[in-house]
């Protein structure tokens, strides 16, 4: 295949090859745990074609001696990226990619690849060759038997590492100098560390949360107004610094209630169900009662009125919840 050969193909190809990337980012991106990629998720999913002249150098200068067939040899044509916060976020990617029936999958690159040279640190990410098993129509486009796409996974951390030196650095443009190497290693290994050290405090985190009851009460909380209210994940997540924070102030109340905190909340919004409707209401003037706490606040009022100094909102807010139950603010 001549070069003017290999870009006519490549021209024809490229409006499926951007299909095929839209494709695959729509199927996994769908198959996610609800609130994943507000969460993990650090910077937008985005793909992107390669370019004319990088394809060419690939396919018959630095690869030329190695591929038999220049255009089906090369597979990165197109190129999916996510960058996540944590390594052990990467795995929810990998699970969902291997286990899609749309496309066979190989691994150019794991995690694990340090196991064969233990003692070196170097660039770390997943890399996937994903291709179709079937001819796909996606969008009034056909995507082809065996049409490639390269998808790649990164921490935050490798792909800081990454955008720094790796082109430069790995694929042989100027000679390196050990010191060079040296301070790469260097800052590999630190960067491993960082994240396993932080992959590490987020678990213990995890499991204190878990058997802390007001992380229990958020999760009762969100869930309630999920299905009362016409609120995606997205919304609840966005006010959870401010849930937070209002958990703060109310947790000297927590630290001293006498009780089964979990089960007497759960009562409380069987038996009121009505809070609902005066939430919604409220809504309408105060930003306040956007936020799935306000059930905590609303519990806490009903079996502490003359405790005060937890209230987490302005006189007119608790007035109003006060109001609700037939309490007077100033009195009580």
């Amino acid at each position: 295949m001549t070069e003017n050969e290999f870009m006519d193909q490549y021209e024809q190809d490229k409006p499926m090859l951007k299909k095929w990337a839209e494709f695959i980012i729509t199927e996994i991106s769908k198959k996610l745990p609800k609130g994943f990629e507000e969460k993990s998720v650090k910077i937008p999913v985005s793909f992107r074609l390669k370019d004319d002249k990088s394809i060419l150098e690939k396919a018959f200068i630095r690869k030329k001696d190695k591929y038999k067939d220049p255009y089906k040899d090369v597979q990165d044509k197109v190129g999916i990226r996510w960058v996540v916060l944590l390594t052990e976020q990467l795995e929810t990617f990998c699970k969902i990619i291997e286990s899609n029936e749309n496309w066979s999958y190989s691994k150019d690159r794991t995690l694990l690849d340090w196991e064969e040279n233990p003692n070196i640190f170097e660039y770390q990410s997943v890399h996937y060759i994903l291709t179709a098993k079937k001819i796909i129509n996606h969008e009034d486009t056909d995507i082809q038997i065996n049409t490639p796409c390269e998808v790649q996974l990164r921490t935050l951390l490798q792909h800081t590492y990454s955008e720094f030196g790796h082109d430069t650095i790995y694929k042989g443009k100027f000679n390196k100098p050990p010191e060079v190497l040296r301070y790469l290693a260097k800052s590999m290994a630190l960067l491993e560390t960082t994240d396993e050290l932080l992959c590490t405090a987020k678990k213990r985190i995890d499991e204190v949360n878990e058997q802390e009851p007001s992380y229990q009460l958020i999760e009762i909380s969100n869930n309630e107004f999920k299905s009362h209210f016409d609120m995606t994940e997205k919304d609840i997540l966005g006010g959870e610094k401010t849930m937070y924070f209002i958990l703060n102030k109310m947790q000297s109340i927590f630290d001293s209630y006498d009780g089964a905190l979990k089960d007497d909340f759960t009562k409380f919004l069987n038996e009121h169900h009505d809070i609902f409707e005066n939430i919604k209401e409220n809504k309408k003037f105060y930003f306040e009662f956007n936020h799935p706490i306000i059930l905590l606040v609303y519990f806490l009022v009903y079996k502490y009125r003359r405790k005060k100094d937890w209230h987490p909102f302005s006189y007119n807010i608790m007035e109003n919840i006060y109001t609700y139950f037939g309490y007077s603010y100033e009195q009580d």
